[in-house]
């Protein structure tokens, strides 16, 4: 008997985005066939104009077809305005679109690396951050694989090193509780 793989569908803003949360999922035991990415195209608008567009079309197909749809992920910078000001536009573009917002439990992960994913890499590269301070962009998006191993690390001893960005603890938390493999 053949049994259909779940799919977990990446809306992220940027490539840096992208290669982070693949290879954090790829490390996680998701595979390359089961992630579907969903990339901006370049040229034609705002990235973050685009991922509030695409949202509630990903959010439409997850629902009405769970059994094919195991998750969406959604990353989304919080530049300065932080984890809660861009949930609240990911949500009042659900019910822009007639559809209710996200609701606790949905395998639904809505990422905010603050200020910005960079934030995040220069954590896990060691370097003492806070979430307002911006911080350089690495020069090709795969040098992230590193850093990626070191939350991998953190995750699998279940703490982040202290002071851990705030933003990513709650992506931690999240994930853990709406997302972590198991067993599928």
């Amino acid at each position: 008997m053949s049994r259909r793989l779940p799919q977990l569908v990446l809306l992220c803003e940027d490539p840096q985005h992208d290669a982070f949360c693949r290879d954090f999922l790829y490390a996680e035991g998701w595979t390359r066939h089961q992630i579907r990415m969903e990339k901006c195209p370049k040229g034609k608008q705002a990235a973050e104009q685009w991922v509030r567009e695409r949202y509630p079309i990903e959010v439409r197909t997850l629902r009405a077809q769970p059994h094919i749809y195991r998750a969406l992920v959604v990353v989304r910078d919080g530049d300065l305005a932080g984890v809660a000001a861009r949930e609240r536009e990911l949500d009042q573009a659900l019910v822009a679109q007639g559809l209710a917002q996200r609701a606790p439990g949905e395998p639904i992960l809505v990422v905010v690396p603050c200020r910005n994913i960079e934030t995040w890499l220069a954590y896990l590269g060691g370097i003492p951050v806070d979430e307002v301070t911006k911080h350089p962009r690495l020069a090709h998006e795969r040098e992230c694989k590193p850093k990626v191993a070191e939350l991998k690390k953190m995750c699998d001893r279940g703490a982040l090193r202290q002071p851990a960005p705030p933003s990513l603890e709650r992506t931690c938390d999240e994930y853990k509780a709406h997302m972590a493999r198991d067993g599928a």
